[in-house]
């Protein structure tokens, strides 16, 4: 079968974008093997600008608190005597109380105010940086 239609060149992240939305509500008909390679019909799809995502600082404060945040070396000092804190009283905690529910619950909870606490020190360093991903 013969099709007739102009070639557009676009850049290779622009088809990809589009070869993979066409597979995904499949439309494999649109893809056509020629001597200039891959081509994609476009017969019958109209292309739409995407809506732009603007983020509210709300997000950003979220996507921020998401990063990696390397303390500075008076705040890791902190951390480190929180944790040898930590771990003396995770060790009496420990040796006090035999197995139990109410024992797990004890130690899941003074783990999470542990990472609460290393988030707080670690967000509100002044003297640390922002790690990206």
């Amino acid at each position: 079968m013969s099709h007739t239609y102009a070639i557009l060149e676009v850049s290779h992240a622009v088809f990809e974008e589009i070869h993979a939305k066409l597979v995904l509500v499949g439309y494999q008909q649109a893809f056509h093997d020629t001597t200039r390679g891959l081509v994609i019909d476009m017969h019958g799809i109209a292309l739409g600008l995407q809506k732009e995502h603007h983020m509210s600082e709300k997000l950003a404060a979220r996507l921020e608190g998401l990063s990696y945040h390397q303390p500075s070396l008076p705040v890791q000092a902190v951390m480190n005597q929180l944790r040898r804190s930590a771990m003396d009283f995770m060790t009496f905690l420990d040796a006090s109380i035999p197995e139990c529910r109410e024992k797990s619950l004890a130690v899941t909870a003074f783990e999470e105010s542990m990472m609460w606490a290393m988030k707080g020190l670690s967000l509100t360093d002044p003297g640390g940086k922002v790690v990206s991903p």
